[in-house]
């Protein structure tokens, strides 16, 4: 059992749904959409909205290069994975953002396809070099209301 599919069923022992390519209908009004990671996963988007019908839509993709193939409008989408480069530098901004698109999708408020919001959280922890320079590690908070 690879090491992906045994936290799988630990989560789903615990009584954790982890939302693979795959969601679910939280509230009457609000769908939640998980995707497979980009990196190590197969990420099917489609898969992930099925079950939209039309409510306010959230979307969890690890890995914020996806946001150019959204088919269709999402309410909003989170991503992680670019640590925000983890080390930046004065005017220049990061010196390698682990993204297909350079610096467009490195940290904070993002547009993905069809004009949909999207936002690239720096995280807590790093990748490869263990440092963090002007780039400080994020907890976010987002408060979701009504439009």
């Amino acid at each position: 059992m690879s090491r992906r599919d045994e936290l799988h069923r630990l989560f789903a022992e615990a009584g954790i749904t982890m939302l693979r390519n795959e969601g679910r209908v939280v509230r009457d009004d609000l769908y939640l959409g998980g995707v497979d990671d980009l990196t190590t996963g197969d990420p099917d988007l489609l898969a992930s909205l099925r079950g939209a019908d039309g409510r306010a839509t959230l979307l969890l993709s690890h890995n914020p290069d996806l946001l150019p193939d959204l088919p269709g409008p999402v309410g909003l989408v989170l991503s992680g994975h670019t640590h925000g480069g983890q080390i930046r530098l004065p005017w220049l901004g990061a010196l390698v953002v682990p993204s297909s698109y350079g610096q467009r999708y490195a940290m904070g408020w993002v547009q993905g396809a069809f004009e949909t919001p999207a936002y690239v959280s720096r995280g807590l922890g790093v990748t490869g070099v263990p440092l963090r320079m002007l780039c400080e590690p994020e907890l976010t908070l987002l408060t979701l209301t009504p439009a």
